[in-house]
């Protein structure tokens, strides 16, 4: 079953299906030849940003048209990939999957392990707090933040820092 979606805001973790989903089966049990039918069921849809289990981003179609919507999966985090919000990484409208940070292990899904460094979770994404004495907090290229190169570069021999948290 693939739902439709009628509208996603991805700031606020709202989905919503286009149509109530339906599921009737009927068919010939292979082994006894048996004629079976299910009643009709109205499964449910987990939604917001529940729609996926952690680890995972939400995957849409193209549009069907009309205000028909579009359809979506979920689709799984792979190795050197993270997700902790499956409408987070919006990049062109489509939920996309963060890459490893530096000073991380990622094994797939939601699964980080940090080597040095807190970290929070802000908008989906992880973001560097703070580095240990003798290392300097980096998160940005040219005042600008940058998500993939956060970390805490250990200060040279000769060198000293007196805010390790000040980038």
């Amino acid at each position: 079953v693939k739902p439709a979606f009628q509208s996603i805001d991805f700031q606020l973790g709202i989905t919503k299906l286009t149509n109530p989903v339906m599921l009737y089966m009927f068919g010939t049990d292979t082994a006894t030849s048996a004629v079976m039918q299910s009643d009709t069921i109205h499964p449910s849809f987990a939604s917001g940003f529940d729609v996926c289990p952690p680890g995972y981003i939400l995957v849409l179609g193209a549009s069907s048209g009309s205000g028909k919507g579009r359809n979506g999966y979920c689709s799984p985090c792979g190795v050197n990939m993270y997700s902790v919000s499956p409408l987070a990484g919006v990049v062109t409208g489509v939920p996309s999957c963060f890459n490893c940070l530096p000073s991380a292990d990622c094994n797939g899904l939601d699964n980080v392990h940090f080597s040095r460094g807190r970290w929070t979770i802000d908008k989906g994404m992880y973001i560097l707090i703070g580095c240990p004495a003798g290392y300097q907090l980096v998160n940005s290229i040219s005042g600008q933040f940058s998500h993939d190169t956060q970390d805490c570069f250990q200060c040279a021999s000769n060198q000293y820092i007196i805010d390790s948290n000040n980038s």
